[in-house]
């Protein structure tokens, strides 16, 4: 659990746990005003606890959200996003979460963590071969999900999935 991994790291700013788990819950409501509420939280977190590497992923999630759904004439927000995650994957390459850096322009994956490896089944020169496309499983329900957050406003919370190399069907945000 993330607040394990806390634990054993050492952290010993409780208030950048409260702004992180805070934060977290916020994001998940997947509307605008929420959205900027909850990258201000993981940004308090990150910035009390800079070694934080699961705040670091989850406001890259944030400025995603932003970035893809609610401002995707604000450029800004992809690179923000990038450089989160880069900074989740080197803090902590073993998370229990799958991580997989893309190029915005290209959506050719250019770093994966371990995690990621072992769940697409991939090896890493492999995967870094690859573009999002292909582990996408469901590319009808993406694009529904797409114009749905595009007309209604908000990303909703409709499960999509990824395809790993064996054809097994992985959950993804």
């Amino acid at each position: 659990s993330v607040l394990q991994q806390a634990r054993e790291r050492g952290i010993v700013n409780p208030e950048a746990y409260d702004a992180f788990l805070r934060g977290r819950a916020i994001l998940r409501k997947e509307n605008r005003e929420d959205n900027l509420a909850a990258i201000n939280l993981l940004e308090k977190a990150v910035a009390l606890d800079p070694d934080f590497a699961a705040a670091h992923a989850e406001l890259s999630r944030a400025y995603r959200f932003r970035g893809f759904f609610f401002a995707p004439e604000e450029r800004e927000w992809e690179a923000k996003a990038f450089a989160e995650v880069a900074r989740a994957l080197a803090l902590d390459p073993n998370s229990a979460d799958a991580i997989l850096i893309l190029d915005p322009q290209t959506l050719r994956i250019v770093d994966a963590n371990e995690t990621a490896v072992r769940l697409f089944e991939y090896s890493q020169p492999e995967l870094l071969r690859l573009t999002i496309d292909a582990l996408e499983g469901e590319q009808t329900a993406l694009a529904r999900l797409v114009e749905t957050t595009l007309r209604e406003g908000r990303a909703g919370a409709e499960a999509v999935s990824c395809v790993s190399r064996s054809g097994r069907r992985i959950l993804a945000e």
